[in-house]
């Protein structure tokens, strides 16, 4: 039996981030490093990968593949003026693609799984359906794609929220009472329902120690994989740290942070030139930074010791608590860890604070001289005790 490709899918819920610049990239490096890549462009509405790659008459997409039933799938596959990279087209333009069954959606899934390659990197479109979530669970890898600004950090907490409920879903069909539970509570923005997964993962437990076990596993072992796009400076990677611990905190999975794509207007004038092997030209922030995640983080390249390690944890306290007076001002992600969670109206977990700077700092005053009052009380009640 020829051995499975190794699928990658990108998403990351909002529209415009750079999702299909990344696969690009992704799949330009690894054909660079030899490695035979399928990338398949999975937008059934409005994919335009062909056209990023040169491609400019392609031929079968995947809309005459769920419009003919007669039509093979490995003819669907389309060269490219790069060496080892081959195309699967989407469906530019096509009204109602975006909707296809669940069947047609699994058998998809099934023969990605058999295309004669090494690497399947799958282009996911933009939104939260069904269609694209479980292609991006399907896969072997799941990287969402964000931007540092605040509409873009929440839509890509509420995608990793939607993926992991929808695999949790799935994963408890055989079990009515877990699924009735996870019904319950799969608003995305906590504003109606402040469980953490962890306290639905110990009802679950209560109820049936295996199912508790199982729900366990999932969420120990659902891992997906962030990277920033469009970074302007350094101090901008810290929403990417900063989503990181949400996810951690709120969900209770761990998160990794493979790193950041520097903003070039250089690489935007490759796109309009149909130039695909400038995107990660010789020279450059972005193939430097491409190249080391593909490396490190898909190949699992030992990496040079001269080579700085990503920091892929910071302390949630760390970033809400920094002094310095350049990031006073710093937007504040909502989560457990706030002095004030549980002590505030707005309570949306994973996202931004709406709360204003000067509303902030007063009700934190708030809370410490409360604490204060109630440790005094506490250690003069102790001391007429003794």
């Amino acid at each position: 039996m020829p051995r499975k490709p190794h699928i990658i899918a990108i998403g990351g819920g909002k529209g415009g981030v750079g999702k299909t610049l990344i696969s690009l990239s992704i799949s330009l490096a690894l054909a660079e490093l030899g490695k035979k890549v399928t990338l398949i462009d999975a937008d059934l509405g409005g994919a335009n990968l062909h056209s990023m790659l040169g491609v400019h008459t392609p031929g079968k997409s995947l809309y005459d593949f769920f419009r003919d039933k007669n039509i093979e799938f490995d003819s669907l596959i389309t060269a490219t003026p790069v060496a080892n990279l081959k195309l699967i087209c989407g469906a530019p333009g096509a009204v109602g693609m975006a909707d296809i069954q669940y069947w047609e959606k699994l058998k998809t899934i099934r023969l990605f799984k058999r295309l004669d390659t090494e690497f399947v990197v799958v282009d996911l479109g933009a939104g939260t359906s069904l269609n694209e979530i479980d292609l991006f669970n399907s896969a072997h890898q799941g990287i969402v794609v964000a931007q540092p600004e605040p509409p873009a950090i929440q839509d890509c907490y509420n995608f990793i929220k939607l993926s992991l409920f929808r695999k949790l879903h799935l994963d408890f069909m055989d079990s009515p009472w877990v699924l009735k539970l996870l019904d319950q509570c799969t608003d995305p923005t906590h504003t109606r329902d402040h469980r953490l997964i962890s306290t639905l993962a110990e009802q679950v437990r209560e109820h049936d120690i295996r199912l508790g076990m199982r729900f366990y596993r999932l969420i120990n072992n659902y891992t997906p994989h962030l990277i920033l796009n469009q970074i302007q400076n350094k101090e901008e990677i810290m929403d990417g740290l900063s989503l990181q611990v949400a996810v951690q905190d709120l969900l209770r999975i761990k998160i990794d942070f493979w790193g950041y794509v520097p903003n070039d207007h250089e690489i935007y004038k490759s796109i309009r030139s149909s130039r695909p092997d400038a995107i990660i030209s010789t020279r450059g922030e972005i193939r430097k930074n491409i190249l080391r995640m593909v490396k490190q983080f898909i190949l699992h390249e030992e990496m040079s010791s001269e080579q700085p390690q990503l920091n892929n944890y910071a302390p949630l306290l760390d970033i809400l608590n920094r002094k310095d007076k350049q990031e006073e001002s710093m937007d504040r992600i909502c989560s457990i860890e706030c002095p004030l969670w549980g002590k505030c109206e707005y309570q949306e977990g994973g996202v931004y604070c709406r709360m204003p700077e000067n509303e902030y700092r007063a009700n934190l005053k708030l809370v410490e001289v409360k604490e204060s009052r109630e440790e005094r009380i506490r250690g003069h009640l102790g001391a007429r005790r003794n």
